[in-house]
């Protein structure tokens, strides 16, 4: 699973990986649409909200999604995979 390399923190709880970055959510977002399909990942579905959006990708099977939270001059990532 790819991880923006300004990520400044991460770490791994029940199977959800967190990492935070100085960045613009659209940054994320776009790195995320370009890097899965690079590693065989499709896009099946996404959604935005205020503060947030929601990419959710599929392959062989599996999905992952990638949320992504504004939080002052940081950006939230979690990846959870299923």
């Amino acid at each position: 699973m790819p991880v923006m390399p300004q990520a400044v923190a991460g770490e791994e709880k029940s199977g959800v990986y967190y990492y935070y970055l100085p960045a613009r959510r659209e940054e994320v977002r776009q790195y995320y649409l370009q890097q899965m399909p690079y590693w065989g990942w499709q896009l099946f579905d996404s959604g935005a909200k205020t503060n947030g959006d929601m990419l959710i990708f599929i392959k062989s099977h599996v999905t992952v999604t990638v949320g992504i939270l504004a939080r002052g001059g940081l950006v939230s990532v979690m990846l959870v995979d299923s």
